[in-house]
């Protein structure tokens, strides 16, 4: 989740990805093979989590995502991949952000209808555009207390995957 300061207009941008939602992307990449890049820090938990189940991870606890210049430098040969769940009002920026810091692989947990948003139409000619469908709605987690939020979200929520070769286009989990 992101690192930033709290906005009362846009207060779905305050949540946390629950374990389970963060093992559908995490059970398609391997510890092995990708070390994962999660530019939104939050209060750390999805990062703590990653780390837990074997990735490596570059973590971006003190810099703002939009000031990156140049990805982060790693010495390793494994692919970097970003893994995030970026806060849903600045998407349109983020899109915009991966492509000019070259970024080609990602996972971001994104509403399902950013991909029938007209913007987005850009990045399905550029990039190999798959989806993991969360089934049912959402929950998250309070980034304070990382407790389920009660409730669930008004939107469908999607990982957002670029260049991943994940073994099906579509899947749902």
């Amino acid at each position: 989740m992101s690192k930033y300061k709290r906005n009362t207009d846009k207060k779905g941008d305050q949540y946390e990805s629950t374990p389970k939602i963060l093992d559908q992307i995490l059970n398609e990449l391997n510890p092995e093979k990708h070390i994962l890049f999660e530019p939104f820090y939050g209060s750390g938990y999805s990062t703590n989590y990653m780390k837990a189940k074997g990735f490596e991870v570059v973590e971006n606890e003190y810099t703002d995502f939009f000031s990156y210049t140049t990805l982060p430098k790693i010495v390793t040969k494994k692919e970097l991949v970003l893994v995030s769940n970026p806060p849903f009002s600045k998407k349109k920026a983020i899109l915009a952000k991966l492509s000019e810091l070259g970024i080609t692989k990602f996972a971001l947990l994104l509403p399902i209808g950013t991909v029938t948003l007209k913007y987005f139409d850009n990045y399905i000619n550029f990039y190999n555009i798959q989806l993991i469908l969360h089934k049912g709605r959402a929950k998250f987690l309070d980034p304070i207390t990382h407790t389920l939020v009660k409730g669930s979200t008004s939107f469908d929520v999607a990982w957002v995957c670029a260049n991943l070769n994940l073994s099906k286009d579509l899947l749902f989990k």
